[in-house]
């Protein structure tokens, strides 16, 4: 359960890294 939601916590983290890096690439 633990690994479950430190999983999800990486998981949401790259995401809006990702978002970033997106959005600064895009404007």
């Amino acid at each position: 359960m633990f690994s479950i939601i430190s999983l999800n916590i990486c998981f949401t983290r790259h995401t809006i890294i990702k978002d970033r890096t997106f959005n600064k690439v895009t404007h």
